[in-house]
């Protein structure tokens, strides 16, 4: 099984019928399928059956059970903790849309033009020239491909999980984590008690919020190694480590492995 912090930006699984297996999505996930039929089970909304040519979101914090009904192949691209789409297209534009009730995996047809992406994205992937800019790049382009695709009810059924009913905290937290160095530090500027604001981050993320900022540092950390040529005692610095075994020993705690296997793109395996 693949560690978190090694998976790539865009990753290809391919299931056997009847294969299953238990996920917990710490990032905004689009997931393509590509071929067969997959059902993606949930406590808050039991099974759902989706087939080829869907794209369905996964949110940070969500717990499903993936299950190959047909031999299934799928993409998982992985987008920025903050979804940072164009100026056209903004989840916050998407709020007065949103319904009563948080829609889990709601799908969307692929269209011609997202296959399209979902096949550049392959061959970049296939010629190992994907970086960090060009995943950015990328994501912008997703965006635009939603924006000028699809209807905008349909977006805000998509990205459900995301319309929360308290966005404006949502935002405060995804803007103003990496200006602090602790979990305790960024309560303190959201102006909640230390009590109101674990509880909040808890109903909104889906965890604790110390889990939550040493996942973000440990995928910052990670882009870093995997997509730039920074000596490592310049990414240690960066991060608040006096020394590269401080980053080292925080990388085997929080992804099992060193820096240097995250640079080397190795993965763990149970």
């Amino acid at each position: 099984m693949q560690d978190m912090f090694s998976l790539p930006f865009l990753q290809q699984m391919v299931l056997k019928g009847g294969e299953s297996f238990s996920y917990h999505s710490p990032f905004n996930e689009i997931l393509f399928i590509i071929e067969g039929q997959l059902v993606i089970s949930s406590e808050e909304e039991g099974e759902k059956k989706f087939d080829k040519d869907q794209m369905i979101f996964l949110f940070p914090g969500c717990y499903c059970r993936l299950e190959a009904e047909t031999p299934v192949t799928y993409y998982l691209f992985r987008l920025d903790e903050n979804i940072h789409f164009c100026e056209k297209f903004s989840l916050h534009k998407l709020l007065p849309l949103k319904r009563k009730q948080k829609i889990l995996f709601y799908p969307l047809p692929m269209n011609e033009r997202a296959k399209d992406f979902v096949q550049s994205l392959q061959i970049y992937e296939n010629d190992d020239i994907l970086s960090a800019e060009l995943m950015n790049m990328k994501i912008t382009e997703y965006s635009f491909l939603l924006y000028t695709y699809y209807p905008k009810e349909e977006l805000a059924r998509f990205f459900s999980p995301l319309l929360h009913d308290n966005y404006r905290f949502y935002e405060f937290v995804l803007k103003s984590y990496q200006a602090v160095k602790t979990a305790r530090e960024l309560a303190e500027l959201s102006g909640y008690s230390s009590s109101g604001f674990e509880k909040e981050f808890r109903r909104i993320f889906g965890t604790s919020p110390y889990r939550w900022m040493m996942r973000m540092k440990m995928n910052r950390i990670s882009r870093a190694l995997k997509f730039s040529d920074k000596p490592m005692k310049e990414i240690a610095e960066e991060n608040g480590f006096a020394t590269l075994s401080g980053l080292s020993d925080f990388c085997k705690k929080q992804a099992g492995l060193s820096p240097t296997m995250i640079r080397n793109g190795r993965h763990v395996t149970n």
